[in-house]
Formats: C-alpha cells, structure tokens, sequence
C-alpha cells in the first residue's frame, strides 16, 4: 500500500470520526472563553463608626486594588458616616470606594431606618455591589430575625444582574452577610433560618449567579449544608474560613483560580475568585 492512498484513508476515517464523535462545544471554546474575576471583602462598617479605631477607605481600596477584580461583594458598608471619626467626612463611600479601584457602576442597600431594634442611623451599615460592567434589576430582601430579644444586627441579601461586555452572557451576582453568634447564641439559628431563605429564592433558577458573602460559617455547618447540599450552590473558596464566594449552577462555571490577601485594613481579608463560564 502507497503512502499517498494510505493519507487519503486517514483523512476519511477522520472526516466520519468527526461526524459519529463530534468534539463537545464547551470543549473547543474553553481557549478562547471569556471570564469573570469576583471579590468579596468585609469592609468592618462597625469599626468605621468608632472613628479613629477605625479602617481607612484608601487603605481597604489599596488591598483590592493588588487583585484586580471585575466585581467586588462588599459587606458591612457604611455608606454615609455622619461624620463620625477622623477618615470619613460626609460622603457616598460606596461611590467613592468604586473611584478607588477603577469601576464605575454601583448597588447599595441598608436596613430601614423606621428598624428601631438598631437605633443609631450611622451605623446601620449595609451591603454593596461595585462592578466594570452595568448592573440592572437590583433587588434586596430583608431576612427575619429568629427572636425580638436577640435580633442581633439586621441583615439583607442584595442581588443585581451584570450585562458584561467581554463575550459573558448576562449572570447574577449577590452579596450577603449571614449573622454572628450573638450574645444568647442565636445566631447560629438565625444562620439556618437566612441559609433556607438563600435556598428557596434561587429554587428552580436557572440564572447563573455568584455570591460573594461573609456567612459567618466553617466546614460543613447545617447551614452550609443548606447552600451547598439542598441549595445547588458550590463553594470556590473552601480554605478561605468565613468569607466565602459560592455559585451557581456549578456546570456553568469553572473556577480558575482563587486568591486571599492578608490586609491590615479590616478585621476580615478580601478574597477573589476568577471564573470561566462554560
């Protein structure tokens, strides 16, 4: 047998192979896929109000800046301080803070100020979302707390749609921040309570979302076996201890590398995972 007719048998073996076995699409465009690079840092709202005990924004602005991120999760945001302490004037915060890193678009919720369990205005801190890309259909919920006599602080889920510009299609990204272990040791419940509210939203969603949060939560609590078991959600950040960065469905995304930062500037470290979407 020739050479030549033995190329000519192989290039038709190949041409049916491709027919009977073709190659999968996730396959062939995970080289050229685009991604989304997400973090998650508790900016210590708390400690702020306390004024010089408290955390610079440039300094908490300078740790994320070393990551690079498309979208930050922000918990425990003071969005205007009243002027209390040294760092922080009157001024959106939550603006200012996207300034500081390079993005432009911006989601921000507090609890009520009608919410008389947690009196002082100014610190009333909240969540936010500051992303590169347009963020649409900006949603809060408020979680119940489990008893009035330890309501602990009040806390919130918000959510928004991103419209990036890189090739994604459009996701969801939220932020939250799950209750401490209060001084009756409510908090735990309250967790399961704010973890079962977590999965019922998202029930039959087929969304793609991230959620970059600080769930006060380690290993597999019952809690995180709400999310994680029964909610559909995969965690991208097992070693990173309380603050953690979930998503959903875990066949769209792939996580392609994960990064922690020891930062001076809050008594939490800001975190990051980087996504392909498949």
């Amino acid at each position: 047998m020739d050479r030549g007719f033995l190329l000519k048998r192989m290039a038709v073996a190949f041409f049916l192979s491709t027919l009977l076995f073709p190659v999968p699409a996730f396959c062939e465009a995970s080289e050229g896929s685009a991604s989304v690079t997400v973090a998650s840092y508790n900016i210590a709202g708390f400690n702020i109000c306390k004024g010089e005990d408290g955390f610079p924004l440039d300094a908490q602005a300078a740790e994320l800046n070393k990551l690079k991120p498309d979208i930050v999760c922000f918990q425990e945001v003071v969005k205007d301080a009243l002027g209390q302490g040294r760092y922080y004037p009157n001024e959106d915060r939550v603006a200012r803070m996207a300034q500081l890193i390079g993005l432009k678009y911006t989601a921000f919720s507090k609890p009520p100020d009608d919410d008389l369990r947690w009196p002082p205005l100014q610190m009333r801190y909240g969540l936010s979302i500051v992303s590169r890309w347009p963020l649409t259909d900006i949603t809060t919920y408020r979680f119940r707390h489990l008893t009035d006599e330890d309501p602990g602080y009040p806390r919130l889920l918000l959510m928004a749609v991103v419209h990036p510009g890189n090739g994604l299609p459009k996701f969801r990204v939220a932020t939250v921040h799950l209750m401490h272990n209060g001084p009756s040791g409510g908090g735990r419940n309250d967790r399961v309570i704010m973890a079962n509210f977590i999965r019922e939203q998202f029930e039959g969603d087929s969304i793609p979302t991230i959620m970059g949060g600080d769930y006060n939560s380690r290993g597999l609590s019952e809690e995180m076996r709400i999310l994680l078991i029964d909610g559909g959600w995969a965690n991208a950040t097992p070693d990173f201890g309380i603050d953690k960065i979930l998503y959903r469905p875990s066949e769209r995304w792939k996580v392609i590398e994960t990064k922690k930062v020891s930062s001076p500037a809050s008594d939490h470290d800001p975190i990051q995972a980087t996504f392909e979407y498949r």
